[in-house]
């Protein structure tokens, strides 16, 4: 079980570890912070294969693909199946459960001021229901 599960955005990374991790404050810092993201979890595989991205779509998808993390992205056909089935959720909610069962690490691709509402919003909720620590 988790002692107390911290979900790190770019801001507390800096301050914890010295590097950022990943998490997008706004758009004129995306490109520097993905970078450094890059090669801070490139520093370690085991920090690769147990980290998970979230965010907006695509911008979570692309950065999990670039440093080499995990995100839920099925293909197009499949997710929208799954969603007309209203089935979407129950499928995210699985692969946060089977990430926090494995004791992964969570990681922001886009930053507070883009939860909106949809799926990164619940995610978020999820995780913060499962006692995880959203420090914005």
């Amino acid at each position: 079980m988790f002692s107390q599960p911290v979900f790190n955005n770019a801001a507390g990374a800096v301050n914890t570890l010295g590097w950022a991790t990943i998490g997008v404050t706004g758009a004129g810092y995306a490109p520097a912070l993905a970078e450094t993201a890059a090669q801070g979890i490139g520093r370690a595989a085991a920090w690769r294969a147990s980290s998970v991205v979230l965010g907006r779509y695509p911008t979570y998808v692309n950065l999990a693909e670039e440093v080499g993390a995990r995100a839920l992205n099925l293909p197009g056909p499949i997710a929208k199946g799954l969603s007309a089935a209203g089935l979407w959720w129950t499928t995210n909610q699985a692969f946060l459960d089977q990430a926090m069962s494995n004791g992964a690490r969570f990681f922001l691709a886009s930053g507070a001021e883009q939860i909106g509402t949809g799926y990164y919003q619940l995610e978020l909720q999820y995780l913060q229901m499962n006692g995880y620590v959203i420090p914005w």
